[in-house]
């Protein structure tokens, strides 16, 4: 409680008081006795002093309860910041793993042929028909490592606009010509693969890291 309330509080005790005084003596009759009057303040300072008590207590217990509510959610802020932590680590760590193997081994090849802009369709067609085995070995090796990036922004205990942020940070790291070369692929492959939806499938479910999450 604050000095403000107290002192306010004391001001309407006083205040109370004095005229509780003043109304007793001054309708004190010749019947009444000194003993009667005191008996009459004494009652009124007990009831005030009652209502006093009931409002600081009160008091104390919402002082009490803010406390408890402010303390619950700092606890909540320090176990999102944890959980965040922990998520941004792990997504760190899979990014020193993945980035490698995705850029320099599983697809540079691949991206080279597809985004070649002086190589006819015909021919980039013709050359990843011969190459199927290894394209599908290359976009399954792609899956597992995006797989594990889906796994931890579903596992996080984060919000939403943390793991929009986590998401963001993985394609980034991925970048564009990543994406970009998936998109291609995609259009081609009902011509490279003969009807065949299995790659289509694979590279739809590659695609999903880079759709927002609402």
């Amino acid at each position: 409680m604050s000095n403000r309330e107290i002192k306010t509080v004391l001001i309407g005790f006083s205040i109370i008081l004095f005229f509780s005084l003043y109304y007793n003596i001054s309708n004190s009759t010749k019947e009444s006795t000194t003993a009667d009057n005191i008996q009459a303040v004494v009652s009124i300072i007990t009831l005030i002093v009652s209502i006093i008590t009931i409002y600081f207590v009160y008091k104390a217990y919402q002082s009490q309860k803010e406390q408890i509510n402010i303390q619950q959610a700092e606890i909540e802020d320090n176990r999102k910041d944890v959980e965040f932590n922990r998520a941004l680590d792990i997504v760190y760590r899979q990014l020193e793993i993945s980035l490698p193997l995705i850029k320099d081994n599983d697809y540079k090849v691949f991206k080279d042929i597809v985004i070649d802009v002086e190589t006819r369709n015909e021919d980039i067609i013709r050359t990843l028909e011969e190459l199927e085995f290894e394209l599908y070995d290359s976009l399954r090796n792609i899956e597992i490592h995006i797989s594990m990036f889906n796994m931890t922004l579903n596992n996080s205990k984060v919000g939403i606009n943390d793991k929009e942020f986590l998401r963001i940070l993985i394609c980034t790291n991925l970048n564009s010509d990543f994406f970009n070369f998936l998109h291609t692929l995609r259009g081609f492959s009902s011509e490279i693969f003969n009807g065949k939806n299995t790659y289509e499938s694979i590279i739809n479910r590659i695609l999903l890291i880079n759709k927002k999450i609402e």
